[in-house]
């Protein structure tokens, strides 16, 4: 139940008409749940990647030219750019389709979490494709 409740909250909207700043306030708010559950995804395919990699038949070492800390840092850096999108929309959308656009912030929040969780774990994902495809032309 208490999983229920915080998720409710995440995605609850005041009932009364909110000013540019408590836009901005409510995605601010929620960023850091958002950076707990993708990075806790991003760090589970890191983990899931590498494990993979690790498995016969491995790539040559010539072949290898992937900086795991790199891609954590480009990723996150772009995971947040990419959440501040989220209230500019909602700023924009506000402005033009005014009281119609009140649900959209949790709509874009929502669309945005999963679409960055799936990015999270595409690494991982595709590395168990490519190893699938080792182990077929072994």
């Amino acid at each position: 139940m208490k999983i229920r409740g915080l998720l409710q909250r995440l995605f609850q909207v005041p009932d009364k008409d909110r000013t540019w700043w408590q836009v901005i306030t409510w995605w601010e708010l929620r960023r850091i749940p958002y950076n707990l559950l993708v990075g806790g995804i991003g760090l589970l395919s890191l983990v899931l990647f590498l494990a993979i990699d690790a498995l016969p038949p491995q790539l040559p070492t010539e072949e290898l030219n992937w900086s795991p800390a790199l891609s954590v840092i480009l990723f996150g850096f772009g995971a947040n750019f990419f959440y501040t999108g989220g209230w500019v929309a909602e700023l924009l959308a506000r402005r033009m389709w005014h009281e119609r656009a009140r649900e959209i912030g949790p709509q874009l929040f929502s669309i945005g979490l999963v679409f960055s969780l799936f990015l999270a774990l595409l690494p991982s994902l595709l590395n168990f494709v490519g190893w699938v495809c080792r182990l077929a032309h072994h």
